[in-house]
């Protein structure tokens, strides 16, 4: 009697069969390979379908089969696949049973261009940053060049504004606390806030900040009673689509004569959209009227190099908005 074979093993010998011969195991089976001329594509999908039977949650079929469905232009047929992988990876972050949809869905969108939500769901960014907390820093500086907490000192200090020790400094989506190293020296008082626990740990280890919130922004800045100088967003928008929310939350904690200091990813295109790294970028048009809409006066929008994505340069906009 022949032995019984695993589902992986069935799958590579109908693969095998179906023409693509380095097909042993789909997890070592690029994608990209279901391309090469010779293989049957039908084969192949019978034998992708017959593995998520017997093992449904296995990526590597997963994003076999939506790949191919895809290369014969069925993304229909695809996107539940998809949506099954974005599913596992959000779980996988630990975003609550409750949210995993949502958060999903949000993926879904990034990857496929499809309509996006207003914002990136909290729960996902919650979810994002606790896991990448222990390596954010080192990832940041060491891999990504990433500048935009000394492009917001360098503006900040470009204004003339009192800087020795005299202002009352939020700093929203405070992370780990990359920006408010930046901003220390200028404080009277230095508060942070995030969604990541992971990150204020982080943060608080630093031993800058008079105060730390975990907490959603908009929520934190409407409950807030206390009045800043100046506010501070070092690439917080990214995870906002429709920023008028925001700009009118911060508005209401911004004193009179008070900034509010931001970072923003480069549009050329619509008010706002959502790429496929899962953050959206904006223009420079559709700042400066929502600024206007909440209240500010939009004093500085100047492009520059926010950090490498892939080797390549992340065109953004740092921009200073004034409360008269």
């Amino acid at each position: 009697m022949s032995p019984r074979l695993s589902p992986t093993e069935r799958w590579s010998q109908a693969m095998q069969q179906a023409g693509y011969a380095t097909a042993t195991s789909p997890d070592t089976f690029p994608a990209a390979r279901l391309m090469a001329p010779g293989g049957d594509r039908r084969k192949a999908e019978h034998a992708y379908r017959e593995l998520l039977d017997a093992l449904p949650d296995n990526t590597a079929a997963l994003k076999g089969l939506a790949h191919l469905l895809s290369l014969q232009g069925r993304n229909d047929a695809a996107a539940p696949y998809r949506r099954r992988l974005w599913q596992l990876h959000v779980h996988a972050l630990g975003v609550p049973d409750v949210a995993e949809a949502g958060a999903a869905e949000f993926l879904l969108a990034a990857e496929t261009g499809g309509t996006p939500p207003e914002r990136a769901p909290a729960a996902y960014v919650e979810g994002l940053f606790d896991s990448y907390a222990a390596t954010f820093d080192e990832h940041l500086l060491g891999q990504l060049h990433y500048a935009v907490p000394q492009l917001l000192a360098r503006r900040f200090i470009a204004l003339g504004l009192p800087s020795d020790d005299r202002l009352d400094i939020l700093d929203i989506g405070c992370g780990s606390g990359l920006a408010g190293v930046q901003f220390e020296r200028h404080a009277r008082r230095l508060d942070g806030v995030d969604l990541s626990q992971n990150m204020l740990d982080l943060a608080r280890g630093r031993g800058i900040y008079d105060g730390l919130y975990k907490a959603e922004l908009i929520e934190h800045l409407c409950q807030c009673d206390r009045r800043y100088d100046l506010v501070v967003a070092a690439d917080v928008l990214a995870y906002f689509g429709d920023v008028q929310p925001l700009m009118d939350a911060v508005h209401k904690v911004v004193a009179d004569d008070g900034h509010f200091l931001f970072t923003v990813e480069k549009s050329d295109e619509a008010d706002f959209r959502l790429s496929a790294s899962g953050r959206y970028r904006h223009a420079a048009r559709y700042l400066v009227r929502c600024a206007d809409v909440a209240g500010f006066a939009c004093k500085v929008c100047d492009e520059a190099v926010l950090r490498e994505q892939h080797g390549m340069p992340v065109s953004g906009y740092v921009v200073v908005l004034h409360q008269p």
